[in-house]
């Protein structure tokens, strides 16, 4: 039997991004029936410096995010 489940917009500022968030909300989507999510990188907010797009600082945690995806069981893509 096939199934589907819906993919939900998370919305990314730029700004500090920390592993144990990413988990807690990958968790959030997961128990909630989501089928994955798609990264939505922002711009900065006013006064809170983040990395660059596209760059190894910005990388790292979308790299953490698709890994944790993958464990979980949840779909992981971003939008460019």
């Amino acid at each position: 039997m096939l199934t589907s489940k819906p993919y939900t917009r998370w919305w990314w500022f730029s700004g500090p991004i920390r592993e144990d968030v990413i988990r807690a909300q990958l968790d959030w989507a997961k128990a909630h029936e989501c089928g994955g999510v798609e990264i939505a990188w922002l711009y900065p907010l006013d006064g809170v410096p983040g990395p660059k797009w596209l760059s190894a600082q910005w990388a790292a945690p979308v790299a953490f995010a698709r890994q944790d995806c993958a464990q979980i069981g949840l779909g992981c893509t971003r939008s460019l």
